[in-house]
């Protein structure tokens, strides 16, 4: 096997995960590249909110970023779901 990358996925963590079906969608795709063995985090692309304002349970499932101000280490895959970064 080869080595595990490090995917980001896009997400808005603003107002109720149940807004539209990103986060939900968010999550599935995770939770399939997290099954491969590779290390998911999430990138939220809408400002510095933390997280939804509810969904409490599931928030520090993954590591979470802000795309503002991203001074991380680059990312091996980022996967734009719903096409916000051109």
């Amino acid at each position: 096997m080869t080595d595990p990358l490090t995917v980001g996925i896009s997400a808005h963590f603003h107002h109720s995960f149940f807004s539209s079906g990103l986060a939900t969608t968010m999550i599935s795709l995770a939770d399939a590249i997290s099954s491969l063995g590779h290390k998911v985090i999430l990138v939220n692309t809408a400002g510095t909110n933390e997280w939804y304002e509810d969904c409490q349970e599931i928030k520090d499932k993954y590591e979470r970023r802000n795309m503002l101000g991203w001074t991380h280490p680059p990312l091996d895959l980022f996967i734009d779901v719903d096409g916000y970064i051109v």
